[in-house]
């Protein structure tokens, strides 16, 4: 995942060889185990980072094959955003404070990755409305980002990262 996010923020190809596997037999979704449903979560955005890394490869496209294109990958994104949502209402996901930092770093990666897939539209520069939601999303990435360091300066009991360990 961190070498799709490398890529695709250094506008790059992959440095490390591509895999065909599903996820949800890397680490299938446990309910006693609270991170499997994050690894779930960063494995299905690995798959739209790879989508994304692979439609920056092909040359001479058509604007229109494009735009479908990026349909796809929203629709995925979406599903992805409804899935964090689920998983952040459960109990352990608002009580523990790892957890919810965990959560924190999903929502910088699927910001970051949102922006990437909106990089991609063909009428990116002729459009100010999709101009504006690339900004968006790059803004709350950023956000997240911000959020995410001022939470780890205060998690520095490290008993409580038993729980992070152990699940």
């Amino acid at each position: 995942m961190f070498d799709r996010a490398l890529a695709l923020s250094m506008n790059r190809c992959l440095s490390l060889p591509e895999f065909d596997m599903n996820p949800a037999e890397l680490v299938p979704p446990d309910a006693k185990k609270p991170y499997t449903s994050l690894i779930q979560v960063f494995l299905q955005l690995a798959e739209v980072q790879s989508e994304i890394v692979h439609h920056m490869e092909i040359k001479n496209r058509k604007a229109r094959e494009d735009v479908e294109t990026i349909q796809t990958l929203q629709g995925k994104m979406w599903k992805i955003k409804e899935t964090i949502r689920e998983c952040q209402k459960q109990p352990l996901h608002t009580e523990e404070k790892y957890l919810q930092a965990e959560w924190m770093g999903v929502d910088f990666v699927y910001h970051s990755v949102m922006t990437s897939v909106v990089k991609l539209h063909p009428y990116l520069m002729d459009d100010a409305g999709l101009h504006q939601q690339l900004l968006g999303y790059a803004r709350t990435s950023l956000s997240s980002l911000s959020e995410m360091l001022s939470i780890a300066k205060a998690l520095v009991d490290f008993h409580l990262f038993r729980v992070s360990v152990s699940c």
